[in-house]
């Protein structure tokens, strides 16, 4: 794995800039496209709504 600085890293309306992310290969037994880490999640403010699978801004 090696660490790169991205530009900015969005999901859907949330967008931080200036993202360090990993990048590595990840084999989990099913298709996976990458893992939002708690560094995204906590810089974003974002709510976890495990019932429906989404995220959203915190309110």
């Amino acid at each position: 794995m090696f660490g790169k600085t991205l530009e900015y890293l969005a999901v859907d309306e949330i967008r931080l800039d200036e993202m360090e992310v990993e990048v590595g290969a990840m084999d989990y037994g099913f298709p996976i496209q990458g893992i939002l880490g708690n560094d995204f999640l906590l810089a974003a403010g974002v709510a976890i709504d495990m019932r429906n699978l989404e995220i959203r801004l915190a309110v």
